[in-house]
């Protein structure tokens, strides 16, 4: 599913994506199941306010095992860099056993 949004007073536009994978079970038994999300915004008349969105989840189950892993990262940019932070999870049943984050400045080097 795709929206576009646009607010005519701030001049920010947005496009949400989304997009649900299903549930699969597969004949062993092992089921599957993820979605996603990316959301693109800018203001009108400011190239920096451009910003981007990623989530992603995704989930395997069999019987009473059940793991899940969720990923999401945002970049956005200054007049020299881009900066993206990203964020790791994993959960067995409901307990996330690891979540790691990172964060990241890149040089534009003119792009």
């Amino acid at each position: 599913m795709r929206e576009i949004k646009r607010d005519i007073i701030s001049g920010l536009q947005t496009i949400e994506h989304r997009s649900n994978y299903g549930r699969v079970r597969l004949d062993n038994g092992l089921e599957t199941d993820g979605s996603s999300l990316d959301v693109y915004s800018i203001i009108e008349g400011d190239p920096t306010s451009a910003s981007v969105r990623c989530e992603r989840s995704f989930a395997m189950a069999r019987d009473r095992w059940r793991v899940r892993i969720e990923a999401n990262s945002k970049m956005t940019s200054t007049h020299d860099h881009f900066h993206v932070i990203s964020t790791l999870e994993a959960f067995e049943g409901d307990s996330r056993f690891c979540k790691r984050e990172w964060a990241i400045t890149i040089p534009r080097d003119l792009v």
